[in-house]
């Protein structure tokens, strides 16, 4: 079916205005514009941050999440476990530690002095609700026989810093400690030196 009169009066009308607007924008100058338009788009599109589930700034906890002690274990020549548990609100009701069902990343980090300026390992694994968000850290690759300090980090938060020792292998000597407190409530007992 052949354009009628009008449709074309149309079209000569909208070029004469297009150029009107822009006289020196060819067709060449389209293309290329719009080469480079879309080689921007894809460049920024490869190199663009990846998305994440989470970063510093969107992980909320109620409180501090670090609220239970961070006991390490299993000391082996060359390994330690490290645990903990996320729970800002260790005795809610929902016994989900007051997070709720997130999933949420937490790093640690193994440092041969206090100040952490030698790390010796280091990742990041994910607290789960199936788990009660705790985490069970075994941490290789390590000396015998030395002290090594631990932290994790969720959101913007940083525990407190624990130390733990590898196990010795020169040493044929092996020193046990026990304690126990059947009255919990007559006080806090987190922390027990050995001399």
């Amino acid at each position: 079916m052949p354009l009628s009169p009008f449709v074309f009066d149309h079209i000569r009308q909208f070029e004469a205005r297009a150029k009107s607007i822009a006289p020196h924008f060819s067709r060449r100058h389209f293309l290329q514009s719009s080469l480079a338009l879309t080689a921007a788009n894809v460049w920024a599109a490869s190199h663009a941050p990846r998305a994440v589930a989470q970063t510093p700034s969107t992980v909320r906890f109620t409180g501090y999440p670090f609220t239970l002690v961070l006991p390490p274990g299993a000391p082996r020549a060359n390994s330690v476990v490290l645990w903990t548990r996320l729970a800002p609100e260790p005795m809610a009701q929902s016994g989900d530690g007051g997070i709720g069902a997130e999933r949420i990343n937490v790093s640690w980090e193994v440092a041969s002095d206090e100040a952490f300026k030698q790390i010796a390992k280091k990742g990041t694994q994910r607290a789960i609700p199936e788990l009660g968000h705790s985490l069970h850290v075994e941490v290789t690759g390590l000396q015998p026989g030395r002290w090594y300090w631990y932290r994790f980090m969720a959101g913007n938060e940083v525990s407190a810093i624990g130390r733990t020792r590898t196990a010795d292998v020169t040493s044929d000597k092996l020193r046990f400690a026990f304690a126990s407190c059947q009255q919990y409530e007559q006080g806090y007992f987190r922390r027990i030196a050995i001399c």
